[in-house]
């Protein structure tokens, strides 16, 4: 089994999407009458009176006397608790870092924030979308300019042919597409092995999934892939193995060899290949490497 219809939406950051319903901007002529003015009317005046009921109401005892006279006290309302499957996950570490650099005053490295402003023709056109009423239900899974946009860079930078129409869904970022793809196709007690150090929402998403989760760490100085670890952490339960390159944090790159070997791995064991690849465009020592999906295919 192989991903090759997953690459350009994992790699590929764009706006969120949904279905289209179109909706008049206008009500029908007769659209008022369905409602019956005399009904919503005596609706209020009776919410008004049971309001006034309350407020002439006798003030409730305080608590103290409450106890005094025998009575139970309220008792306090708890906390919501999250689900238990997500109980060991904390506050993600990039609001951590924020909170920390803006109680220092300090320059915060832990995230990405560009200090430059976004090109004046995306403004532009996005100023031009706006004042032209763009504001409905777009489709589901992209509109069809921007899909062909995204085949068509995916094109380039690969030499893949993907089908817009068929093998290219736009999502809102990196981080809803991982969360679609984990969601879509991973059931519970699937095992998934991931590459440690790793984006934390990995976990946190394969959890809500029901994932069992394998890390295999990438040590320094070099990062390199452990082949033969991985191998023989591969079983009959393994679903996925999920690769990040450029890799977050470490800044590794993923060799030839490494993605042969992994891309071998998976159709001999019959494993999806997840790729987040949203920092190929970071690659400045080294080429990134597109096009392992289809070398097994």
């Amino acid at each position: 089994m192989n991903l090759a219809a997953f690459p350009s939406s994992l790699a590929t950051p764009a706006t969120a999407t949904f279905p289209r319903h179109e909706m008049p901007l206008k009500p029908s002529p007769g659209a008022l009458s369905r409602f019956s003015l005399p009904a919503v009317r005596g609706s209020l005046v009776s919410s008004l009176r049971r309001i006034s009921a309350m407020a002439s109401a006798p003030a409730a005892a305080p608590a103290s006397a409450a106890a005094e006279n025998g009575a139970a006290k309220p008792a306090e309302q708890q906390p919501v608790q999250v689900a238990k499957r997500l109980e060991k996950f904390k506050t993600t570490i990039f609001t951590q870092m924020s909170m920390l650099a803006i109680k220092h005053g300090a320059i915060n490295l832990g995230q990405g924030f560009p200090n430059f402003d976004g090109p004046d023709f995306v403004k532009e056109a996005a100023i031009k979308a706006i004042n032209a009423g763009k504001n409905q239900y777009a489709r589901g899974y992209g509109v069809p300019e921007l899909n062909s946009a995204i085949a068509e860079r995916f094109l380039k930078d690969s030499g893949l042919q993907v089908n817009p129409e068929k093998e290219v869904t736009v999502t809102s970022g990196c981080t809803e597409a991982i969360a679609a793809t984990i969601l879509g196709l991973i059931n519970p007690g699937d095992e998934v092995i991931l590459f440690a150090p790793f984006y934390d929402s990995y976990e946190a998403t394969l959890s809500m999934a029901g994932a069992n989760v394998k890390a295999l760490t990438l040590r320094a100085p070099d990062f390199a892939v452990p082949l033969e670890e991985l191998k023989a952490t591969v079983s009959k339960n393994t679903k996925a193995i999920m690769i990040n390159t450029p890799h977050n944090p470490t800044g590794k790159m993923f060799t030839r060899e490494e993605l042969e070997f992994i891309a071998t791995l998976c159709k001999e064991n019959d494993v999806l290949l997840f790729a987040d690849e949203v920092y190929d465009k970071l690659a400045f020592e080294a080429d990134h490497i597109y096009g392992f999906y289809s070398w097994h295919v």
